[in-house]
């Protein structure tokens, strides 16, 4: 084959012996995300009984240059009779990273190639859903939906791009003009805490886990929220990039947040209060505490989570008001998701495509016709 016949990209799916070239890669490339650590993806990956289908992708120079953190796994659908429905995933939008510094035209042709690779790997699994999540943290977030998304849409098919709101917390200015942004009645709060010095705020240990299971616990209790067992929490709180820390009153620990970092970047993942300290507004103290020890580290890009920010539900969402005090800017994050369409779909298909403009045409002729016949009368 000649020089110029070859292709631009191959790829090597995650093992051992590629683990290196992962991680160049991800010390390379701006879109990064907590998910693309391999220790925090197999951790979930394990949770959800999934098998990895995690690729990088090389250049003709036998350069790795893009990765792309993808789980295969099956679960019950009523849809189905024979079978479960099959999902292909990247975890909590750890889509495809790659490498900083490439042109335009070769990151686009890149995008098409992972594109391709992911829909191949899809019909070779023969999946019912897919869901590719864009990093929220690049810093060519305002252009992702033309630097990633659409060069998807361009393949058509059955792939489609799901827009949802995010708050993102910029931690690069210093803590006073963090404080300034914050609206006044946060600001306020935090400041009361300060004076009173009756919260105290730490990181966590090992040793907290108990305690830390008692709160969650009783927020699971009132709230409903997801279930997770006390040994994934207990891996948390030992998982390197996983940063737990707690408020205590009285010595006794009422709330705890969870901040998972990758690189310059912070997922605000989860967050217990006690029921009975809830007015004491611990939890917003806390995560004050917890976004100020992150900027010692040097986390500069939070996400502070996707609520109904932007719509009329914000005002009913607790959860929305409590982080909008924190001054962050609403951003939008894209995702693109594959549902094999059902019968039904495939009927209306069928109907508007093959069905509908034959009977059209037909109706036309037989107007026609009968006008003519009309008229010779």
């Amino acid at each position: 084959m000649a020089d110029d016949a070859k292709p631009l990209f191959y790829i090597k799916y995650l093992s051992q012996d590629t683990l290196p070239d992962w991680n160049k890669v991800a010390g390379l490339s701006d879109e990064i995300w907590a998910f693309h650590d391999i220790a925090l993806s197999d951790f979930w990956a394990k949770r959800k009984n999934a098998e990895k289908r995690s690729f990088i992708v090389y250049n003709v120079d036998t350069q790795p240059i893009a990765i792309c953190p993808l789980y295969f796994y099956s679960d019950d659908w009523n849809r189905f009779i024979l079978r479960n429905k099959r999902t292909l995933e990247s975890f909590y939008l750890s889509g495809p990273a790659i490498k900083n510094g490439l042109n335009e035209k070769t990151r686009r042709k890149l995008i098409h190639y992972i594109g391709n690779t992911i829909r191949e790997i899809g019909d070779s699994l023969k999946i019912d859903v897919g869901q590719i999540g864009t990093s929220t943290l690049s810093k060519r977030n305002t252009e992702t939906h033309y630097a990633y998304v659409n060069p998807l849409l361009e393949m058509r098919g059955d792939w489609e791009s799901i827009e949802t709101t995010f708050l993102y917390l910029s931690l690069a200015s210093p803590e006073d003009e963090l404080l300034k942004r914050m609206e006044t009645r946060t600001r306020s709060i935090i400041t009361k805490i300060e004076k009173e010095q009756k919260i105290k705020t730490r990181a966590a240990t090992p040793y907290d886990l108990d305690a830390i299971w008692n709160v969650y616990v009783d927020i699971y209790k009132r709230t409903g929220l997801p279930f997770f067992p006390k040994d994934e929490m207990e891996w948390l709180l030992s998982y390197k990039n996983s940063n737990f820390y707690v408020a205590e009153i009285d010595n006794v620990i009422v709330s705890a947040i969870n901040m998972l970092t990758y690189g310059s970047g912070g997922l605000y993942f989860s967050s217990y209060t006690a029921a009975a300290f809830v007015d004491t507004e611990v939890a917003t103290y806390l995560l004050w505490h917890t976004l100020k020890e992150e900027k010692k580290k040097g986390v500069i890009h939070i996400d502070l989570g996707h609520r109904p920010f932007g719509s009329l539900g914000e005002k009913k969402d607790n959860i929305a008001r409590f982080l909008r005090g924190y001054g962050g800017e609403l951003r939008y994050r894209y995702r693109m998701q594959y549902v094999k369409p059902g019968y039904g779909i495939k009927f209306l298909r069928l109907w508007d495509y093959k069905i509908t403009p034959p009977l059209a045409l037909l109706r036309v002729k037989i107007l026609s016709k009968t006008k003519k016949i009309l008229g010779k009368r």
